[in-house]
């Protein structure tokens, strides 16, 4: 599998507007739940996704180590994970299997998302137990979407094999 040797953008940062906020809150559909969720990621939309969960209603935190995410996820009580399958020199779907076969995060949603369009990936990340998986350029405001459906559908998961 290649993956992009730069993860940072080409182009200008934009700062945060007012304009920015307001495209990134959720529909009004009602009170978000709290849910605590945990971003494992390193490419540069983290900061924006972790915003737009906030917008959301969702308590979300980030990191980019494994070791500190299964910590983070036992000590904070996560009942959703982001994992960047891109990061580098770390095997994210690791973290997803051992997720899987500890009983207290068993249950634990997780989206998957990676810049590729890989379907051997997918399938991968699947059978290794996440709940849905994001391809391509990954818009805040429809992580938080598929994010909430997920969490609304709980076990439409993979079986891990």
């Amino acid at each position: 599998m290649s993956r992009p040797k730069n993860l940072r953008p080409t182009g200008p940062v934009t700062p945060v507007t007012e304009t920015h906020r307001a495209r990134m809150a959720p529909p009004e559909s009602g009170p978000r739940p709290h849910v605590p969720v945990l971003l494992v990621q390193a490419w540069d939309c983290g900061a924006d996704c972790r915003e737009t969960l906030q917008l959301w209603g969702f308590r979300a935190a980030a990191t980019a180590d494994i070791e500190e995410a299964l910590r983070m996820v036992a000590e904070h009580d996560c009942r959703a994970l982001v994992v960047d399958l891109d990061l580098p020199r770390v095997d994210v779907l690791a973290l997803v299997t051992a997720l899987r076969t500890t009983s207290a995060t068993r249950d634990v949603t997780i989206v998957a998302t990676t810049r590729g369009n890989d379907e051997a990936i997918d399938a991968l990340a699947r059978e290794s137990g996440c709940d849905v998986v994001l391809t391509g350029a990954i818009d805040p405001h429809a992580l938080a979407m598929e994010l909430e459906a997920a969490l609304a559908h709980p076990g439409r998961r993979c079986a891990v094999a």
